[in-house]
């Protein structure tokens, strides 16, 4: 594993420019590393996905992205990617019931990686 990921933080606003829908504008963080400094990486590749939740833990939307995070000079990297959503609700006050997903998109080997970890930290 040439670099590690992490997600930094998510802000956002929701606006009610038209009934029915909730436009959201969200910003992301990505943090990134490499695993060694000395590795000879300028950039790395990050996917992710952002879903969006109903009040009963339903997926509505599902979208794939990627963001590229280029490292400094000591192996360290941030990115910032904003995304405008547009969420359909019944009404403006069941808007607080609908929930914004953000998560990495991992391959098999990652996601044992991390399966891995946690078991590790739960002792």
């Amino acid at each position: 594993m040439a670099a590690l990921g992490k997600l930094g933080g998510i802000t956002g606003g929701c606006s009610f420019a038209k009934p029915g829908i909730a436009a959201m504008d969200i910003k992301i963080t990505f943090l990134a590393r490499k695993t060694k400094p000395e590795l000879d990486i300028k950039k790395q590749v990050f996917p992710y996905f952002i879903a969006i939740l109903s009040p009963d833990q339903q997926i509505l939307q599902r979208q794939n992205f990627s963001t590229k995070v280029d490292f400094d000079n000591t192996g360290y990297g941030v990115m910032i990617e904003e995304h405008e959503l547009k969420i359909p609700v019944p009404s403006r006050e069941a808007a607080s019931g609908y929930k914004v997903v953000v998560g990495y998109e991992l391959s098999p080997d990652q996601l044992a990686y991390n399966r891995k970890k946690e078991d590790k930290n739960a002792d």
